[in-house]
């Protein structure tokens, strides 16, 4: 009996290692998973700060001419009444 017993603990603690490499792997899984949707979220957000930078440079381009159309417009019409 002494044997079976001994043989029963070993058992239970193999048992309880089992359990604790299983919930190991899956937080593991959970960690591989959390990271590839953290690399395809920056890869979004640089494309999206890409994209922020040309239309702010589209935008920058756009409000100058509109300041000097602007301008000329300004300076036409002071000369045609003075």
């Amino acid at each position: 009996m002494g044997d079976e017993d001994r043989f029963n603990r070993i058992e239970q603690k193999l048992d309880g290692i089992t359990q604790i490499l299983q919930t190991l792997a899956k937080h593991d899984e959970r960690m591989v998973n959390l990271a590839l949707r953290e690399k395809r979220s920056e890869e979004r957000l640089d494309s999206i700060e890409k994209a922020v930078l040309k239309n702010s440079t589209i935008s920058s381009v756009i409000q100058w001419i509109a300041a000097t159309t602007t301008a000329g417009i300004i300076a036409f019409a002071i000369k045609q009444f003075f």
